[in-house]
């Protein structure tokens, strides 16, 4: 479990940064929605990395934060 919550802080980290160039128009929309598709199935439909998220999700920007919250609720 503790291993699979430190892959899981690295991912949202990365795809945070992803989020972040996207936001400034550095990353192009597909690939923001690909990574979308790939926070579905690494957190959302994971219980522990969506746990991770839910406990953390302070330490990350509110934008990205929203944007998390948008995939969990779908």
């Amino acid at each position: 479990v503790r291993g699979l919550r430190s892959v899981t802080a690295i991912a949202l980290n990365h795809f945070e940064n992803s989020h972040y160039l996207y936001t400034l128009g550095y990353l192009p929309a597909e690939h923001w929605e690909g990574d979308k598709n790939q926070l579905v199935g690494l957190i959302i439909r994971n219980p522990i990395a969506y746990e991770y998220w839910k406990e953390n999700r302070q330490d990350f920007r509110e934008s990205f934060a929203a944007e998390i919250d948008k995939l969990g609720s779908l």
